[in-house]
């Protein structure tokens, strides 16, 4: 999930600045379409209003009311209403960092989930290995019982990939370990990444995040 994405569901007033943007971003692409469906009419109604005025005059009648000046008007009023809402975009746009600046205590707040976070990453990498050891330990069992106690290898092994029976080139062996401290890494990265992320604005404070461990 991106950021903004996770500050609409976690911060009210940035998702109501997002709906506010939608709505304007909305209401200025029907605006546009308007203009272009008026700019588009435009033609064929001074063509026909040059028709009526001409069949008006042969027939001595009165001529009809312009249907060119009726669209000339409408096209003008959205025009403005385009113009008026480019402008309620920009603002709308320009909305969330206005509101980011107004709730300093959310950058603190984050951390704190940001601690949580690598915490549950780290009991996910510790529940993968005990999870694939209980596994292995299963299959032992299943195999000592089948063969009366007399076979007592483990199932599992530090290696993966490259298990008897596999095509050539398909499965290349790796450490399960090696994973293990990948993942391990990993984490310690992602939650260091606010610390660490090349950015000119003022480093975060690291001691927000001691505190929250």
């Amino acid at each position: 999930m991106n950021p903004l994405d996770l500050a609409v569901v976690r911060f009210k007033p940035i998702r109501q600045a997002q709906e506010r943007l939608a709505r304007a971003q909305k209401a200025h692409a029907e605006a546009v379409a308007r203009v272009e469906r008026l700019r588009a009419e435009l033609p064929q109604a001074e063509a026909d209003d040059r028709r009526l005025r001409g069949d008006a005059i042969v027939d001595r009648k009165s001529p009809p009311a312009s249907k060119a000046s009726r669209i000339r008007a409408e096209l003008e009023a959205a025009e403005q209403q385009q113009a008026d809402l480019e402008d309620a975009v920009a603002r709308a746009v320009s909305e969330v960092p206005k509101v980011i600046a107004a709730n300093k205590g959310w950058y603190a707040a984050s951390l704190r989930e940001l601690v949580k976070a690598r915490m549950r990453y780290q009991l996910a990498i510790a529940e993968l290995a005990a999870a694939r050891d209980a596994c292995s330990s299963e299959a032992a069992l299943a195999v000592w019982l089948s063969t009366e106690g007399r076979a007592t290898a483990d199932a599992a092994n530090d290696v993966l990939g490259g298990r008897l029976g596999a095509k050539q080139g398909q499965a290349q062996p790796f450490s399960f370990g090696a994973v293990l401290e990948e993942l391990r890494a990993d984490a310690e990265h992602l939650a260091a990444h606010p610390a660490s992320h090349d950015d000119p604005r003022p480093r975060p404070d690291l001691s927000l995040i001691r505190r929250a461990s």
